[in-house]
């Protein structure tokens, strides 16, 4: 699994999963997680660079550098 800018978020949300790349920008902890449980059993990715991200309310970018860095609530 390949995930993409790693974020906080509360829940689990959409997300895609693409060999090769990535189509988004950021991938949730909950769906990084969610995504690796789900696929422990299933063989299907199995030896593939798999891409995963975050396809439900991800943020901005500039809504992530004002959460991280200010500790700002994306608006």
């Amino acid at each position: 699994m390949r995930p993409c800018g790693l974020l906080d978020a509360e829940t689990v949300s959409d997300h895609r999963l693409q060999e090769d790349h990535a189509d988004g920008v950021f991938t949730s902890r909950a769906d990084l997680a969610a995504c690796l449980l789900a696929q422990a059993g299933d063989r299907r990715w199995s030896g593939r660079r798999v891409a995963v991200t975050t396809a439900e309310g991800a943020p901005a970018l500039w809504q992530l550098i004002g959460r991280e860095a200010f500790g700002r609530s994306p608006e």
